[in-house]
């Protein structure tokens, strides 16, 4: 959604996906520490253990087998370590950074193309006055 959001070049649309995403990450960093406080999942010490055949109780799954990186796991559980207040903070600091990045392209964009522009009119000022002035053959 957000990088549809950066293509679309729509700020409300980036902001929306911009908190979405942070907020999911909150959320997922509470689970990973409950999780490891309940022994749900394996702690950064704990030995896969066995033999490696499959025993039941399954053991315990890993980052890698919840699909998550360490340094997700990581990003996510510093977030979620923070207060409410702070959380705000971080997703309005981000929705700003996103804004503040989509504004500087449009101007570099807006640069460019007025760039373009001159070079192009430079270009063809003289075969359009021709034409104007009957000077100029279209048939080449």
């Amino acid at each position: 959604m957000q990088v549809y959001a950066r293509q679309a070049k729509d700020p409300e649309l980036i902001n929306h996906a911009t908190e979405i995403k942070l907020r999911a990450e909150i959320r997922a960093g509470e689970i990973l520490r409950e999780m490891a406080d309940r022994g749900e999942r394996q702690k950064r010490d704990d030995a896969a253990g066995g033999n490696g055949r499959a025993v039941l109780p399954l053991p315990t799954p890993r980052l890698a087998d919840l699909g998550v990186t360490k340094t997700q796991s990581s990003r996510w559980q510093q977030l979620a370590a923070l207060s409410k207040d702070a959380q705000e903070a971080k997703i309005e600091s981000a929705k700003k950074t996103f804004e503040d990045a989509l504004g500087k392209k449009r101007g570099v964009i807006g640069v460019i193309r007025g760039e373009r522009r001159a070079r192009i009119e430079r270009k063809l000022g003289p075969v359009i006055s021709g034409i104007v002035h009957g000077r100029h053959s279209t048939n080449g």
